[in-house]
């Protein structure tokens, strides 16, 4: 299509007029578009005796009231990248000088256009270099907090790639869970962390799982294979950007950008929206691995605790247990921890740390259980792992003659 970026009249009515007759397509009826594929001039005194193989062009320009009409492309190179032209009231010709004039205004408009772009992608370029800038930043700063990185990952990418909204979801088990989130509603919110999103083609974040690259739908509803109608109404996007979180070529997370209205992403958005998935999954690697070695050393730093109470208390049996049921409970981040001693058929609590359900002191109350039961269990297997109700779990070790057991 070829639109009118500019228009220039003496009358106001007569601009307007000018101005609607565009816009129209590139192609060779229209006296603009010929001028554009021809990257000739086209000089037309009267308009309303042009070539028939231009009626059509001519028959839209006339609805304006005007007469004639010069157009001149604007040359890059040796590509046309638009046209400019000037129009008459009244029937005639430009003369010779009027037409060098012509050309000449429209060789500076090429460098005017050129220099502007320049200019953009310049300032372009120093935002992403800035927000970049202050993503490592954050990322340096908040070494143990992914999820201060996540949300400023989130904002930077929506805003540098003019997006409405986005999202970052990681996988979890077998879906994928919302988990930084920028420009929805709390509504939205809401339905976005109670639905989380399954491998599939029929919603943006599955294709990507799936396919493993950056999957671009520039209107969902016009995607035959895209059916997470809901969600699109929830968030009412029509444009839809995913790009995967890979590592080690595996999909742990989606990026998420989408419009609201039908405006696809340009090819270096695009690739914008990449770098900073490649920036989240760095930012997620950097978290686990300093948790890892933080639980490591608080383990260390544990067991290190324990040696020093044994070496202390080689009397005192009491002030071990109960050092070790609370490091056990610390560590596994558990309700409670208990440890049991055999006494013949029967398993006596010796020493537990945090409030239980049991009342009676250590050393009175004692369990007997079937063979099945989960420290029978543990006696055969060294060790174990014994599900219980719903969001909780026993985990039960073995020592000689005596049990540890942390409730989750």
């Amino acid at each position: 299509m070829v639109r009118a970026a500019a228009v220039a009249h003496r009358d106001l009515a007569h601009a307007e007029a000018w101005r609607g007759v565009f816009p129209f397509p590139l192609t060779r009826e229209y006296m603009h578009s010929r001028a554009i594929l021809d990257r000739k001039v086209v000089d037309i005194p009267d308009v309303e005796c042009a070539p028939a193989d231009l009626a059509v062009g001519a028959k839209n320009f006339l609805r304006s009231g005007l007469r004639a009409i010069t157009i001149v492309p604007l040359m890059q190179g040796d590509r046309a990248i638009g046209a400019l032209s000037v129009i008459r009231d009244a029937p005639g010709p430009l003369s010779d000088k009027q037409l060098a004039t012509l050309k000449t205004y429209a060789d500076q408009a090429v460098i005017a256009i050129e220099n502007t772009r320049l200019l953009n992608e310049l300032r372009q370029s120093l935002e992403q270099q800035t927000a970049t800038a202050d993503v490592l930043k954050v990322i340096s700063r908040s070494t143990f907090d992914l999820q201060t990185v996540l949300d400023t990952l989130t904002k930077s990418a929506a805003q540098l790639c003019a997006a409405d909204k986005g999202a970052i979801l990681m996988q979890d088990g077998d879906v994928y869970r919302v988990r930084a989130i920028y420009g929805y509603s709390r509504e939205a919110e809401h339905y976005a962390l109670e639905n989380p999103l399954r491998p599939s083609r029929g919603n943006l974040t599955g294709r990507v799982a799936l396919e493993g690259k950056a999957v671009h739908i520039p209107d969902v509803l016009a995607d035959p294979e895209y059916t997470a109608t809901d969600y699109q109404k929830a968030f009412g996007y029509r444009t839809n950007l995913g790009v995967p979180l890979l590592r080690e070529g595996a999909t742990i997370g989606v990026f998420s950008l989408t419009r609201d209205q039908v405006n696809p992403f340009t090819d270096k958005q695009i690739e914008l929206a990449t770098t900073f998935a490649d920036q989240a999954v760095i930012a997620i690697e950097n978290a686990r691995l300093l948790n890892e070695l933080r639980q490591s050393l608080q383990q260390q730093t544990a067991t290190a605790d324990v040696l020093k109470v044994i070496s202390r208390s080689t009397f005192n049996l009491q002030t071990v247990l109960d050092t070790l049921v609370e490091s056990a409970t610390r560590l596994c981040e558990a309700y409670d921890s208990v440890i049991f001693l055999r006494e013949g058929a029967r398993l006596h609590v010796r020493a537990h740390h945090r409030p239980s359900r049991w009342t009676s002191p250590p050393g009175q109350l004692h369990l007997v259980g079937s063979q099945d039961a989960p420290y029978w269990r543990a006696r055969r297997s060294m060790s174990m792992i014994s599900k219980q109700p719903p969001k909780s779990f026993q985990m039960v070790l073995r020592w000689p003659g005596a049990w540890v057991t942390a409730r989750l």
